[in-house]
């Protein structure tokens, strides 16, 4: 029936018009012949042949109009089915384009419900790398990346096996191993009984924006970190919605917590009173004149603790060229800036101590060459005073040129105590048990308008020192103080065990970390500058009326305690006082004995001695002091003639007298040398420089030593105690 319709529709309007008129005409004659008999049967006459005639015009205007209907009604039909063929062959002609479109942009595959590939079009092949060949009839799983978890592809699978569409982005795995990823969309096709039949998958390709994604995120993590690592906070204030913010890091620079209101007010109330000026002018200028604006300054936390913050802002401007919104960071440069200030202070210190150190090997050198001046003046003094009558009137101007070179050894001995070149005799001591023989002269000295004071530390370590140079250091240090305190003060000192660590010594210079007894001298005086206190410790210089301080009492202190290997600090501000802190090495060796110094006595001999000095006038007093007493003198002007008398002489050498700092060789150097040629052969050195004997290891401790200025007494008396072993 369906077939007949449908050709039906497709015959022609004029074949369905006459059909039409010839079914009307059997309906129409089938019609007359029942009207004619019913008339027969009813009686009625025969028509008129008029009537009969309007009968059949009657027939053939209704054929017509019939026909005439039908043709319209096929023409309608057949306009219709073109139509509809025109609409089938332009609906296949879109479905054609939209296919071609998405097989250009779009990778489609097609699978069955266990995911083996039964379709796949050109853009698949082209992204996967695979050919048609080798993805047909494979699993799915062929391109799986290994990128997403397992729990991944089981919600993918309950979605689908559902019959519900699954969309989302997937990474898969090119044949050549590189990854891609794409938006997807897997469509189930159902079957007649709802269940799925197979899998349609529309892919495209958004690998660029996933990188460039991942590139901003990475790029974003960087920001962040570098952020976290560079300790920055981060504020921001939009002008027309009136909101600042601030990040996380931000409020815990500040010390405040989330709770707080984040606005330009309450940071700038933070602000230390002292900069707030500065900080608001600074950000005022910004904006005005449209530009980045910093600043440095301190801010003051809820605890009442400062902090020093580097704070930098810039304004973004519309149209107009007006700021609509600022932005900027916050960074705590408080270590930094304590950092700097200690950098700072111990360069200053480092120059200081290199400063001291210069000014040390210039007064050594000066006091090594003056002390053979002296042993000369001196020591011809004598011999002119020794040959005067008692009652000449000379002899008192000798005595006055004798005490003159007296008060000028014992200012070459102070240079050589700065400079730590002098000979020191240490030993184990009780710093509480040396300060506590020291009080009583101490009193005697500061005088009653100056309340004295000694705390003894508690436990106090022992260390190792020259017990009289101690003393001496004490002494100086409680002269300069009482100076300072010219309307009375307090006096106070006091020992401790202290630990140093390795911060405190990376801003001392010359300090190591360890174990230290300090000893600390302060006052209540007047205080000190900071242009004085880099100068205090300098030879000669005082702040004293002139001709009331040599300027070598303090200079003298610094010698003494760096030729004990410690440390001295001084913390002064003018007005506040001054404490000196002294800082000795702490040791463990039991406290050793007093030390008595050797008897001098001058006696005569009759001995060989080599005396070895380069100096001339050093030279001839010597020998000449020597020759007088009965010795018998081989003069050598340095090292080299020493060895050839050595050498030339077969005759015993029963001691050389040698100066230490020669030009040739070192006195110790000498005595290395001579020891083989002559084992019995004593040796004494002499020297008005003795920093080499001072750090020398190969030297025996209690070496025979004299000190320049030479006198004759010290040199016969040594001789002689070297001589009878006293010295061993």
């Amino acid at each position: 029936m369906r077939l007949r319709i449908q050709r039906l529709a497709l015959a022609s309007p004029d074949r369905i018009a006459a059909l039409t008129a010839a079914a009307y005409l059997l309906w129409k004659a089938g019609w007359l012949t029942i009207d004619r008999a019913l008339l027969l049967t009813l009686g009625a006459s025969a028509h008129s042949t008029d009537a009969k005639l309007g009968v059949w015009l009657g027939v053939i205007g209704t054929m017509a109009l019939i026909y005439l209907t039908a043709r319209a009604v096929a023409s309608s039909q057949q306009r219709t089915a073109e139509s509809r063929a025109l609409g089938e062959r332009q609906c296949q002609k879109v479905i054609g384009d939209i296919w071609t479109a998405l097989d250009n942009s779009a990778d489609v595959a097609a699978t069955d419900t266990e995911g083996r590939i039964i379709y796949v079009n050109d853009r698949f092949c082209e992204l996967s790398g695979y050919s048609r060949e080798e993805l047909l009839g494979k699993n799915h799983r062929l391109i799986n990346s290994g990128v997403h978890p397992k729990e991944f592809f089981q919600a993918l699978w309950s979605t689908i096996s559902a019959g519900q569409v699954w969309r989302g982005e997937v990474c898969n795995r090119a044949k050549n191993g590189a990854l891609f990823w794409e938006s997807t969309v897997v469509t189930p096709i159902l079957g007649e009984d709802g269940k799925p039949r197979q899998y349609i998958v529309i892919r495209h390709d958004i690998t660029e924006r996933v990188n460039m994604e991942q590139n901003l995120r990475q790029t974003e993590e960087r920001q962040r970190l570098a952020v976290e690592a560079g300790h920055l906070g981060l504020w921001s204030s939009d002008k027309k919605t009136g909101k600042t913010g601030w990040s996380p890091l931000f409020r815990a620079i500040l010390g405040v917590g989330p709770e707080v209101e984040a606005s330009y007010e309450t940071y700038l109330a933070a602000v230390h009173p002292e900069d707030r000026d500065t900080v608001e002018r600074d950000v005022r200028r910004g904006l005005e004149e449209k530009r980045q604006f910093a600043n440095t300054h301190r801010i003051v936390w809820p605890d009442g603790s400062i902090h020093w913050l580097s704070f930098r802002g810039k304004a973004y401007k519309d149209e107009q060229e007006q700021p609509v919104r600022t932005v900027g960071v916050i960074r705590d440069i408080t270590e930094e800036k304590t950092a700097r200030e200690r950098l700072v202070r111990t360069e200053e210190q480092l120059r200081q101590a290199q400063k001291m150190e210069g000014i040390g090997r210039l007064a050594g050198g000066v006091a090594h060459d003056f002390n053979n001046l002296l042993t000369a003046i001196g020591g011809y003094s004598r011999f002119l005073l020794d040959s005067l009558p008692e009652n000449d009137a000379r002899r008192d101007d000798v005595l006055e040129i004798m005490k003159a070179s007296e008060r000028a050894g014992a200012l070459t001995r102070q240079l050589l105590t700065f400079s730590r070149r002098q000979v020191l005799q240490p030993r184990v001591l009780d710093l509480n048990a040396v300060l506590a023989d020291l009080e009583k002269m101490l009193r005697r000295i500061i005088g009653e308008d100056i309340d004295f004071s000694f705390a003894p530390g508690a436990k106090l370590g022992r260390v190792k020192a020259d017990p009289s140079q101690i003393e001496q250091a004490v002494v100086n240090l409680a002269v300069n103080a009482k100076d300072a305190m010219p309307q009375g003060g307090r006096l106070i000192i006091e020992t401790a065990n202290i630990e140093l660590d390795g911060s405190y010594a990376a801003a001392h210079p010359g300090c190591a970390p360890g174990s230290y007894v300090m000893l600390a001298v302060s006052d209540t005086g007047c205080g000190m500058s900071e242009e004085v206190k880099a100068r205090i410790f300098e030879p000669f210089f005082t702040t004293k009326e002139q001709g009331k301080g040599t300027g070598l009492g303090l200079a003298t202190v610094y010698g003494i305690v760096k030729q004990s290997q410690g440390s001295i600090y001084v913390y002064s501000e003018p007005g506040k006082g001054t404490s000196f802190k002294i800082y000795l090495p702490r040791v463990e060796d039991p406290v050793t004995g007093e030390f008595q110094n050797p008897k001098c006595r001058a006696a005569k001999g009759k001995e060989t001695i080599l005396l070895v000095e380069d100096d001339e006038l050093v030279h001839k007093f010597a020998a000449r002091v020597l020759r007088e007493s009965g010795y018998t003198i081989l003069a050598a002007r340095g090292p080299a003639e020493a060895l050839e008398i050595c050498a030339r002489i077969k005759d015993p050498i029963d001691l050389m007298l040698t100066d230490v700092i020669m030009p040739q060789m070192h006195g110790y150097a000498l005595a290395e040398r001579m020891a083989p040629l002559r084992p019995g052969m004593k040796v004494v050195f002499m020297s008005g420089y003795t920093e080499q004997l001072a750090v020398d290891p190969t030297l025996p401790k209690n070496v025979p030593f004299l000190q320049k200025p030479l006198t004759a007494d010290a040199v016969l008396s040594k001789i002689r105690e070297t001589l009878d072993g006293k010295n061993a």
